[in-house]
């Protein structure tokens, strides 16, 4: 009672005995509690009774005075050792005290300890003894009180651990003992109260061991490590209970597993430790490494054993998933939960114990996925794993990773590969970063794999898999790296052995290049067309455009030697065709459509290869001929391409005959071969090889063949009946070869009665008429002779249809005169104030007449029934019959006419096109020339209606390159241009519609050029004084519209209206030298429009007149020339005869037709000085004339 009372509230600094009693009272009771009981008498039960009870009293003393900071020098020195001492003996002795006393003697030891060890002056040295008995009490267990005496020990022990550092350092623990108690205690089947602090004590005890040798090789100080290891070996139940808690985490999913690892440990939140399930993983994750470091492996051997479940059945599932859940714990490297909070612990973590940890676990997961896999009963949850778990992902990250890549890669290879495709599509394809690491990987880039080239052959295989599927396309679209895919790709194809793709399925180069094929395909499932910017073609073709090319000649050459080995009787197309459709042919085609690209690819051999391509008749690759003939035609011819292309125009024939539904693609190609051809046959560096070339002539009758289809089409639409041919066969002597003329002379004739038969409602407006003849009271018509024959007709178009209210009746026509006719009418379409069409200036141009008196004109069949009536001699009509067979013509018709669309007459140009452009050549132009029928569909071509008027120019002109190479006359050709100029000068003269206008003006000056051929040498007199009254009168209208129109009019004229008047005066000038013809044409309204013009074209700018024209745009050139016709003719024609002939002399002639007076002469005086050449010298001779 005095200790209790006087101990706390004594001061160190009293006076007096109190502190020195206090000292040895201390002393007292130390050597009270180490009074041994053995030295008494046994018998007196009660004595030892009172000396254990003195003690307990010594104990609470104590543990009162420990308050007290004067005796805690005291406590420490002498009754801390005393203490220990004494509980050593509880602990280890045998007392014949009760046990129940002696649990409560410990527990006072044990709290009175705990309260003198907390004294800051308590050393380490002094509490050292005290860890020994600690660990004795740990391992006796078994009753409730025990279990009080266990927790206690682990309060003690907890707090000398963290209190005590120097007692926690260098193995002071893990020697004790304590590591291999408190697990024991830990993995117990009960749940200790202590579970918290005991975890912390095992913490504390690992960064013990793993401080002392952090890289964890074997060295002489790994006996801690030794130790560790050792009494690990009996605690798999404690490991297991760690591998249970990190197992039940959450964040696994919906995933489930059976719980082969034990119970885990359950912690209890407690306020004063901060340990939790984290802290459990860590601590699982820190011990595995340390028993995988171990350099004997029985430590490693012990982890496999316990994590794989060894000699457990049915363990695959959970052991796959363990594995699973730890290599996700373990994936974050930066904040994760096993990552040391101290940096300069990292190194060794991220180095050594997360690689090697890492690489054990895929192993494991390599081993149990696969069991799980062999297994029906078990393959739904593998699977199903594997997708929580991003497996595959997770795979292709680690492949470059240096240190785990093999077992990833081995993971990926056994488990991941054999996966349905949509499965890992879904997978693989499910973010970003996962494609490009895959590209990566195939290309070798970042690719850690130990076999480096198989493991790029794996990745290829489902990069490969994932293309044919369509997943690939899609997925590169979606996360936008387009650019990376084609990047990889082609370094994968650019690496392949001497630069030639190999055509095993399964080798990496060609994977690659279907792969690269798939992604630039427009759409899904589209194995033809490819989208691809001009950038991308220029990268791809700079990288893989040798490649590509050289694949595919080696392929078309081997291909080539092998049809000449073998029996020539089999049909090797499939496989030319196969080698055309692959996917570096539609590659290579691909990249060729751009110019930037192309122009790389001619450099290596790309065109040679196209033009192989093109050959077989694959559509992109003519496209891209195509273009190349726009970039170099020159090199087209080089690679022969050229060849190509005329022999797939020649097999369109035949691949249509036997698959007509390909008609649209056959259509496409044989325009752009047609268009190619035509092409180099006018660029002059090429156009001889072509010309030279045995396919040009195939390539002509094609054009024909499709001409003839187009022929037989409009006549079809317009019901024109194609007339036979006719060819006049005569002896030498003149008499006829065959006689049998009747029925085919009636058949034309009959076809010219009834183009001319009268018209009972059938008139439409512009249809070309004749009217009976008609007198007049005033004038008479002139009549026509034809070989002696009188026909008294007028001639006109059809102006007005209806009713008139100067006369009853609903069948009246008005006719508007033209030709020799105008002139000859009543009115100019206007009859009592009514206005019924307009006849311009001629106010005598107009006639109204019943339709019972006119006869609507047909050319065609007039100019077979003239031919006729005017050729003397019998006929034979011969058809292509004598050269072919008529079905066999009719059949080739109709293949070709297959190709012709009604609203597109594209085909049809590019035909007239190549015709043209071959025509220069004297062989083809022969070949054509020998074509009748062509002639004959050509000049049907040219006089069909509107609906294909696109192509009459084209007909045209190439009947008119005809004319200059005739070595005997063709009355069909000069009637055909003469009824051009005549009927077209009628469009012009009714029709507003500039369109055509512009045709009428193109197709009158070619045919103005066919006349000038066939003048000379083919004409008679009748013929020639037609033509050239044809052009004067042309002329006449043409100039006086001009002249007297607006201003509009003259400031719009175009190149056509200069080419028109070239033609027309080149022509006109060819009368000069013949006095009949001059005298046919020359009158004072023909010599006034011919003043009229040269004023117009002067080039004086203040006439009101004058035709502004533009060298550039407006044919000036034309112009100019047309100018200098002009003056030569009159300056020719500026005689007494001439001027007797028209009755009146220039001097008096010319005022009537100039503006204002004089102006004539200053337009001579202004070309005179300003126009060079004859222009100039022609204006110099007019006006000396004229002065």
């Amino acid at each position: 009672a005095i200790v209790k009372l006087c101990g706390p509230c004594t001061s160190f600094e009293s006076s007096g005995g109190s502190i020195g009693s206090l000292l040895n009272i201390i002393r007292t009771l130390s050597v009270v509690l180490l009074t041994s009981e053995s030295g008494y008498d046994h018998m007196n039960e009660d004595r030892r009774k009172n000396l254990l009870a003195l003690k307990y009293e010594c104990l609470l003393a104590l543990e009162a005075l420990s308050a007290n900071q004067a005796v805690q020098n005291t406590i420490i020195s002498d009754a801390i050792p005393a203490l220990i001492q004494f509980l050593t003996q509880l602990v280890e002795g045998v007392n014949p005290s009760t046990a129940c006393d002696k649990d409560d003697i410990i527990c006072s030891a044990l709290n009175t300890i705990h309260c003198l060890i907390s004294l800051p002056s308590a050393s380490s040295v002094a509490v050292k003894d005290i860890i020994s008995s600690l660990v004795i009490i740990l391992n006796c267990g078994g009753r409730k009180s025990d279990t009080r005496l266990q927790e206690m020990s682990i309060d003690l022990l907890h707090a000398i651990a963290f209190g005590k550092s120097g007692i926690s350092r260098n193995g002071g623990l893990l020697f004790s003992g304590v590591l291999q108690s408190v697990a024991s205690l830990l993995g117990g089947t009960g749940i200790p109260l202590k579970m918290l602090q005991s975890l912390e004590i095992i913490e504390l005890i690992i960064s013990d061991i793993d401080s002392t040798s952090p890289t964890r090789r074997p060295t002489g100080n790994d006996a801690m490590l030794l130790r560790f290891v050792n009494d690990m070996t009996s605690q798999e139940q404690f490991l297991k209970a760690l591998i249970a808690t990190m197992v039940a985490t959450k964040g696994s999913g919906e995933l489930s597993v059976r719980p082969l690892y034990g119970p885990p440990l359950l912690f209890q939140e407690d306020a004063n430790s901060h340990f939790s399930t984290s802290n459990a993983i860590k601590l699982l994750f820190d011990m595995s490494s340390l028993l995988c470091s171990d350099a004997t492996g029985i430590g490693k051997e012990l982890f496999l054993r316990l994590l794989m479940l060894k000699n457990v059945r049915g363990a695959a599932e959970t052991v796959a998933f363990t594995c699973s859940q730890f290599i996700h714990i373990l994936m974050d490297e930066a904040n994760g939960i096993c990552v040391p909070q101290n940096p300069a612990d990292r190194e060794s973590f991220l180095d050594v114990k997360l690689p090697v940890m890492r690489s054990l676990l895929l192993e494991g997961l390599s081993t149990s996925l696969d069991e799980c896999m062999s297994s029906d009963s078990s393959r739904e949850h593998a699977e199903a794993l594997i997708c929580d778990f991003r497996i595959p992902q997770l795979c292709l990250s680690f492949c470059q990773s240096k240190s785990v890549s093999q077992a990833a890669f081995e993971l990926y290879e056994n488990i991941v590969l054999p996966l349905p495709i949509d499965k890992m599509g879904d997978l693989l394809l499910a973010d970003e970063s996962s494609l490009i690491t895959l590209f990566d990987l195939v290309t070798g880039q970042n690719n850690l794999v130990h076999d480096l080239e198989h493991s790029k052959q794996t990745f290829a295989y489902t990069l490969g898999n994932l293309a044919k599927s369509g997943l690939l396309s899609v997925a590169v679209e979606r996360f936008g790296v387009r650019n990376n895919a084609i990047a990889a790709l082609c370094a994968s194809i650019q690496g392949s052995e001497g630069g030639n793709i190999d055509d095993t399925e399964n080798s990496l180069p060609r994977i690659c290049l279907e792969s690269l094929a798939a992604i630039l395909c427009n759409n899904k499932g589209n194995t033809v067309g490819m989208e691809i910017t001009a950038l991308e073609a220029r990268t791809m073709a700079a990288a893989i455009g040798k490649d590509l090319s050289r694949t595919l000649l080696d392929r078309f050459f081997t291909q080539a030697s092998l049809e000449t080995t073998f029996d020539e009787a089999i049909d090797h197309s499939l496989d030319r065709s196969a080698i055309s459709q692959s996917a570096e042919a539609r590659l290579l085609c691909s990249l060729a459509s751009f110019p930037e690209s192309l122009d790389v690819l001619r450099k290596v051999g790309g065109l040679e290869a196209i033009g192989l391509i093109a050959h077989e008749g694959e559509l992109a690759a003519i496209r891209a001929i195509h273009n190349a003939c726009e970039l170099s035609p020159k090199s087209v011819i080089d690679v022969d391409a050229h060849i190509s292309i005329m022999e797939a125009l020649i097999h369109v024939e035949t691949i249509l005959s036997a698959d007509p539904s390909n008609a649209s693609r056959l259509r496409e190609v044989a325009i752009l071969c047609l268009q190619i051809v035509a092409n180099l046959s006018q660029n002059a560096v090429t156009k001889l090889a072509v010309q030279s070339a045995e396919q040009s002539y195939g390539c002509v009758t094609a054009a024909e063949c499709i001409i003839s289809a187009s022929s037989k089409q409009v006549s079809e639409t317009w019901k024109v009946d194609p007339a036979p041919v006719v060819v006049v066969k005569t002896e030498a002597n003149g008499t006829l070869i065959s006689d049998d003329l009747d029925e085919d002379t009636s058949s034309i004739g009959k076809s010219l009665n009834e183009s001319t038969q009268k018209t009972n409602g059938s008139l439409k407006l512009g249809d070309l008429v004749l009217i009976d003849s008609i007198t007049s009271s005033k004038q008479t018509p002139p009549s026509k002779t034809r070989k002696g024959k009188k026909i008294d007709q007028l001639e006109g178009i059809v102006a007005y249809l209806g009713p008139v209210k100067f006369k009853p009746g609903n069948d009246w026509v008005g006719i508007k005169l033209i030709g020799a006719s105008a002139g000859l009418g009543r009115n100019d379409g206007c009859v009592q104030g009514v206005r019924y069409f307009d006849c311009g200036d001629n106010k005598k141009a107009g006639l109204f007449v019943k339709t019972n008196t006119v006869k609507k004109q047909n050319f065609q069949a007039e100019a077979e029934a003239e031919a006729i009536e005017e050729t003397e001699v019998r006929v034979e009509v011969v058809t292509e019959e004598k050269v072919m067979t008529k079905p066999l013509v009719m059949q080739r018709k109709r293949v070709w006419g297959q190709l012709l669309l009604k609203d597109d007459l594209t085909l049809e140009r590019a035909s007239f096109s190549l015709l043209l452009s071959l025509s220069v050549s004297k062989p083809h132009r022969d070949l054509m020339m020998q074509s009748m029928n062509l002639i004959d569909e050509m000049s049907y071509i040219i006089q069909v209606p509107n609906a294909v008027s696109d192509l009459r120019c084209s007909a045209l002109d190439l009947l008119v390159s005809f004319t200059p190479h005739l070595d005997k006359a063709d009355r069909r050709l000069t009637h055909l241009f003469s009824t051009i100029v005549e009927s077209r000068m009628r469009t012009l003269q009714i029709s507003r519609e500039k369109r055509e206008q512009t045709e009428s003006k193109q197709l009158i000056g070619l045919a103005i050029s066919g006349l000038q051929n066939l003048f000379c040498p083919f004409m008679d007199a009748e013929e020639k004084s037609r033509s050239m009254k044809l052009s004067s009168d042309l002329f006449m209208y043409l100039t006086d519209s001009l002249y007297k129109g607006p201003k509009s009019r003259r400031v719009a004229v175009s190149i056509e209206d200069g080419q028109l008047f070239y033609c027309l005066a080149s022509f006109l000038v060819r009368s000069l030298g013949i006095q009949s013809l001059v005298e046919s044409i020359l009158s004072v309204k023909f010599v006034s429009s011919v003043i009229r013009f040269i004023m117009m074209t002067a080039g004086v700018a203040s006439f009101d007149r004058n035709i502004p024209i533009l060298v550039e745009i407006d044919g000036g050139d034309y112009w100019n020339a047309a100018l200098s016709h002009y003056l030569f003719y009159l300056s020719c024609n500026m005689t007494q005869s001439s001027q007797e002939h028209l009755g009146m002399s220039y001097e008096l002639l010319i005022p009537d037709v100039e503006a204002s007076p004089l102006y004539f002469r200053f337009c001579l005086k202004h070309i005179a000085e300003s126009k060079l050449g004859a222009a100039s010298v022609s204006a110099k001779q007019i006006l000396a004339n004229l002065n």
